[in-house]
Parts: structure tokens; sequence; C-alpha cells
């Protein structure tokens, strides 16, 4: 079972999560079990724990067909159990763990093949990889049921590992199985992370989808790796037309009330969408045209830069350097292009909090003539600095924090993971006192949206104090 992992794509999964799917799979399908022309395919094998928790269960539901376990065993393992291994070794691995038993080789392995299908999951010709592979003739093959744990990222030769996985729950359902689980991030059932933002709205509004399985903390499931966001186990059934999230998954009961009573949010409408201070177009030193200040602007472009303000370099720019350490430089007006230049904000590290619930950095209060790289986010463009000040009193709040841990599952907190935080009045005509501690305000804010006591302890218990 304790397989190391081939590449950072090919995580492992634990036999007890096997079982807990094939069992659930079971459970939702019972009759596939019972049938003795029924078929299963692994898309990404690296085990064959998949395969052979399957063939234990269809050999309990379907043994009273043959006169003997042999004959039972070769059936499924030649008529009803398929798949993919992407790799030689994982091949190997995968084939002799499914037919360690057949000493005699009596059992053909054909449908077991090695294939990675990365490609044609990509470019949606998986259907007829599969009739080429394991199809008679090419004949387009019909499976009844996919499985599995699919290939999470690939590498870019960049920072930056682009998904893969919502590749292969597109490529199972164009098999046009009965029924699809797998087990993957969780991150778009937030509209988080890199997957196409259309394709989550489509999965969050597929009425053939459930969640059989969400937990936060990926280590709990795949022991010392760690997913951003969390993973979940989804089953797709093609029968089931009243399933789906509604657009909105709801990880708790609770939260799903707190975000009734609070209504639309709004308050996204004050984050900027592309982080750092807008600039006129330049090009750094790398020859990358650019518009605004992105992470490694002090490094791209420091001949716009000095240290020390100046009669000409007036405009301060706070960003991050090695070591995610806050630094700050003076940039001249004229090459800003940023409405907000002028007016008062609040700046929140981009990233922070690895995801964690209700974790952000600490904010800071930025005045007129102060910018920030993409290595912040920029909060508003208010007159004056006590309606920064207030809107700086109401992000530290636990309520505003929880609603934004709603949909921040990773260390970012980009301007859509504000959206179900209602916004507020922060001029002097509130009707909140901001002049009150942040616990005192969180207190105003719980009873103007109507929460109850048990809504009030399951934010507090989640969510630490800020000050």
């Amino acid at each position: 079972e304790l397989i190391p992992n081939q590449k950072n794509n090919q995580i492992f999964t634990p036999r007890k999560v096997i079982k807990m799917m094939v069992d659930g799979l079971e459970k939702e399908q019972p009759e596939l079990f019972r049938r003795t022309d029924s078929t299963f395919i692994d898309l990404y094998m690296k085990s064959g724990m998949y395969v052979t928790e399957i063939v234990k269960k269809l050999f309990a539901g379907t043994r009273q067909h043959y006169s003997g376990d042999a004959e039972c065993l070769k059936h499924i393992l030649e008529n009803q159990v398929y798949g993919l291994a992407p790799t030689g070794v994982l091949h190997g691995i995968t084939t002799s763990y499914i037919f360690g038993f057949d000493v005699d080789h009596d059992i053909s392995t054909r449908n077991f093949a090695m294939h990675d299908l990365l490609p044609e999951a990509k470019s949606g010709t998986a259907p007829a990889k599969l009739a080429q592979l394991f199809g008679n003739g090419g004949n387009m093959m019909k499976f009844d049921a996919v499985v599995g744990n699919p290939p999470y990222q690939e590498g870019t030769g960049t920072n930056f590992a682009t998904p893969v996985y919502h590749h292969f729950i597109e490529a199972a359902k164009s098999l046009n199985p009965n029924v699809v689980t797998l087990i993957h991030p969780a991150r778009f059932l937030f509209n988080a992370g890199a997957t196409p933002k259309d394709w989550n709205q489509k999965m969050l509004h597929d009425p053939h989808l459930s969640v059989a399985m969400y937990e936060a903390d990926s280590q709990k499931v795949f022991g010392g790796v760690d997913i951003k966001g969390g993973v979940a186990i989804t089953f797709w059934n093609r029968n089931n037309t009243s399933g789906g999230l509604g657009g909105k998954f709801i990880t708790h009961a609770e939260i799903g009330t707190i975000l009734d009573k609070v209504g639309d949010g709004g308050f996204d409408i004050l984050v900027t969408s592309a982080g750092g201070s807008p600039t006129i177009r330049y090009t750094d030193k790398l020859g990358r045209r650019r518009s605004y200040f992105r992470t490694s602007a002090f490094f791209d472009m420091p001949d716009f830069f000095v240290e020390k303000e100046n009669a000409t370099h007036d405009v301060k720019i706070i960003g991050l350097q090695r070591g995610n350490r806050r630094t700050e430089r003076y940039v001249e007006r004229k090459v800003l292009n940023d409405p907000s230049i002028d007016k008062w904000k609040v700046l929140l590290p981009e990233a922070n909090g690895g995801g964690s619930f209700g974790v952000l950095g600490t904010p800071i209060l930025a005045g007129p003539s102060v910018g920030s790289t993409e290595s912040f986010i920029q909060v508003g463009s208010f007159k004056t600095k006590d309606e920064a000040q207030r809107c700086m009193n109401y992000i530290k709040t636990r309520f505003c924090r929880f609603l934004l841990g709603t949909l921040k599952v990773t260390q970012h907190n980009p301007k859509n993971t504000w959206k179900n935080v209602p916004l507020q009045d922060f001029t002097a005509n509130s009707d909140l006192d901001w002049s009150r501690s942040i616990a005192e305000i969180d207190e105003q804010l719980y009873a103007k949206y109507g929460l109850e006591q048990h809504e009030i302890d399951f934010i507090e218990t989640r969510v630490r104090s800020m000050e």
C-alpha cells in the first residue's frame, strides 16, 4: 500500500479511501455489482487497488452465476474491469498487484494498458483512444462506472503548476458512463484555484453532481501532502437530475444559514482586481510589457525606483522582496495610471494564511501618494482617513473574515473571494458605531444580520480575534 509517489501529479490513494469510494459506489449503484455485463474503468492507475476492490465486490455479487471461483474471476478480469497506467513502472506495479494470484497466467491482461491519457483528456479524444486500445475493431467502449484518482497538475517549466484534473473529470463523463466517482482537489467547489472559472460554474450548477466527501486538510487523506483548498470525492450520476450544488458548495449547515441571512455581498466592489497599482504601459528589463506593478517590480524595473523620497519620486510603493520582507520604494507620479493614488485605502497581503479558515494578513492603512505591487491587494478608494480606518476595522472583524473564508480556501484572497462579504457604510452616517472595539463591532454585525447564538458560536470558534 505504501508506494512512493512517482511524480508530483501522481498521488497514491490510501486503501481506506479507495474502499470508502468503492463502498459508496456500491451503495449508490448496487445493481452494477450483481450484473455480469457491467463495466468499470480506472483511467489513471497507480496501484491497482481501485480495480481489486471492484473485483472483490463483483465476485461477491456474481459468484453464483459460475461453476467455480476461477471461472468467475476470469470473466470479471477479462470482461468487466479495465485500467490505464501512465508509465511502465506503474503498469508493472498495477498488473502485478491485480494478477498476482494468477501464477499460471490463465487470465488475459489485455484490459490493462500502459498509456498516459492526459493528452486525450485535454483534447477531448479519450473515447476514441479507449476504442483504439480496448474496442474490438475500434468500436466505442461503454463503461458503466469510472473510478479513481486522476493526476492533479502538470509541470510547465515555471513556478505555476497547471491543473489537469478537470480534464479527467470531463474525459470520464465523455465515456457516457452511468456514474463517475473521483477524488481530486476541491478548490473549484469554491470557484478558486486555476481551473477555468466557466468550468467551475458549470460543475457548481451540474444537477448530476454531488460531493460524497470534503476534507479541508488534505493531509488527513494523503499523509504529508498539502493540497490548498482540500480534497473532495465527487459523485456524478447521469440518471440523477435532482442533485447538484445549486451554484454554491456549503461545507456546514451553519454556513448556509448565515449566508442566507447576510444575503448579497457587495464588498468585492471595493477590492482591486489586478492587485498592484496601475501604471502607464512600460517594458521591464526582460522585455515584458506591463501595466501595473508586478510582485517583482523592484527587480524588473530598478530604474523606476529610488530608496528614499525626493522632489520627483514622491509616491511610495509598498512591496515584498526576498524572504517576503516588506519593502518600500519611491516612484515618479507620472509613472502611475492609478485613480486611487491620492485616496485613502487599505492594503492586504495578496497571499497569506495558507488557506486556513478566517486567517488573513495584517491590513495596512495607506494614505494618499501610497500604492503597492501586486504582493498586496488594495481595498477602497476613500476620501478620508476615517472611512479607510472604519473599513480596516471591518476587515479585522471575525464576521468579515468568516465570510471571506467561505470562498478563500487557498493562500490567495483575490477580488472574487470577497463576494460573500456584505458591503457596509463607512461614512459618519453608518448604522454601525465604528468607534467601538473590534469585538463590539462584531456584536453589532451579529445583531444587524439576526444571527442566532449557535451561528455566532460557529463563527467565533473558527475565526481568531484580530485587533
